[in-house]
């Protein structure tokens, strides 16, 4: 039964229908894995994303395997809503692999699609992977989108490796990061302490705010909506 019900998915257009019977197959196949993971370098999207589905409600022992063949394929789309599905389970397993992504894959969307899944991990760790880059000679090449991603996600590790080398950046001075733009570095370090509600970032934040003569205008108003929007994420907790 389950190859047919396979036959007719790869027919169907509508989402509801293709679910029900993503949903069936997941209980029928349980045994018939190979028949979904042989599919997943179909050249239908949808097709790929089925059986993805389908895969991770069997939950057999290789699904992050399985998974690692479509970070491979030639849709950016599938391959960022994978990486996203692995980077969402906290296995050793799966860490190696956002880690690996992160560091070594040649597509900046993908770098950054897994330092936002580094949060996940261990703080301390997943801190470490990102400030190593941070510090690294590459950082400066990289592109400002894949710059955010991975000061928000620093943010977010809510590590105190982490946390003190925002508050580094924040109250340093134009030569300790030596030839770096200190205000485009600050703009990130805001970003990332942004994204860590708490009541001493929320303080720092509101000191650059109301400092002009050590901040520049931009750096100043930028801190002082972080501070609004960290208000609101504080008093929503």
């Amino acid at each position: 039964a389950v190859q047919p019900l396979v036959e007719m998915l790869e027919t169907l257009e509508l989402p509801p229908n293709r679910r029900y019977i993503c949903d069936v197959l997941s209980e029928l196949g349980k045994e018939k894995v190979d028949i979904f993971v042989t599919r997943l370098n179909h050249a239908s999207s949808n097709v790929v994303k089925d059986m993805l589905y389908i895969i991770d409600k069997i939950d057999p022992p290789e699904k992050f395997g399985y998974f690692s063949v479509v970070l491979q394929n030639e849709n950016a789309i599938l391959r960022l809503e994978t990486l996203s599905l692995i980077g969402k389970n906290p296995s050793d397993e799966c860490y190696q692999l956002i880690k690996k992504t992160f560091e070594e894959h040649a597509d900046a969307q993908m770098r950054g699609q897994a330092a936002r899944c580094l949060p996940n991990y261990e703080p301390d760790a997943a801190s470490a992977v990102l400030l190593k880059k941070v510090k690294s000679a590459k950082f400066e090449t990289i592109s400002e989108p894949e710059k955010k991603a991975i000061f928000v996600a620093l943010g977010q590790t809510q590590s105190e490796k982490a946390q003190n080398f925002l508050t580094e950046i924040l109250e340093s001075k134009r030569g300790f990061f030596g030839k770096r733009k200190i205000d485009d570095l600050k703009l990130l370090a805001i970003s990332g302490l942004e994204n860590n509600p708490s009541m001493g970032s929320l303080k720092l934040l509101a000191d650059i705010a109301k400092d002009p003569k050590k901040h520049s205008k931009e750096i100043c108003a930028v801190a002082k909506a972080a501070v609004l929007e960290m208000q609101s994420k504080i008093m929503g907790m």
